[in-house]
């Protein structure tokens, strides 16, 4: 399948807010087994901080995936400082699951990465494996083996660094 006809990356403007906020409801209710987050009385995850943050600092707009026009997904990008040294960062990236398996995950982490030319970040909840499978093994290709793969002092966090610049 070619996915270059059928996948687009759409920057996400504060008018996709309620659009956004829908992903990332489903993005939470997944990603619950990792955290152990709890719904609030309304049935609903308290994520308004997380998106305010994404629109109020200097990260990149959020992205919104699609594929075939469908929504599929999105991706969060942010700053971070690592080892004194500011990194972009894939902090948020969810694919529906009806697209998973089928090599969308990888080929949007690679047009990303091929659109930031500079020295990357990624941490991946240590409970959370199949996380960490892709994207050592996206990072690993990416990259034909020029890496870092750590895992952070409280053991919490595997942390991937590399640059493509």
């Amino acid at each position: 399948m070619n996915l270059e006809s059928k996948v687009k990356l759409e920057s996400a403007t504060v008018d996709k807010w309620n659009l956004l906020q829908n992903l990332l409801f489903l993005y939470a209710y997944d990603f619950s087994i990792f955290t152990d987050d709890d719904v609030s009385e309304c049935g609903k995850y308290n994520l308004g901080r997380l998106l305010r943050y994404y629109w109020n600092n200097k990260n990149p707009d959020p992205i919104i995936i699609r594929f075939d026009e469908n929504i599929a997904g999105f991706v969060m990008l942010k700053f971070v400082h690592y080892r004194s040294e500011e990194r972009l960062s894939i902090s948020e990236f969810f694919i529906l699951k009806k697209y998973r398996k089928k090599g969308l995950g990888t080929f949007v982490a690679e047009k990303i990465f091929d659109e930031h030319k500079c020295k990357w970040y990624l941490d991946v909840v240590i409970s959370n494996e199949p996380a960490d499978t892709f994207w050592n093994k996206v990072i690993s290709k990416y990259t034909k083996g020029e890496y870092l793969r750590v895992t952070n002092e409280k053991k919490s966090k595997i942390i991937y660094t590399f640059s493509n610049e």
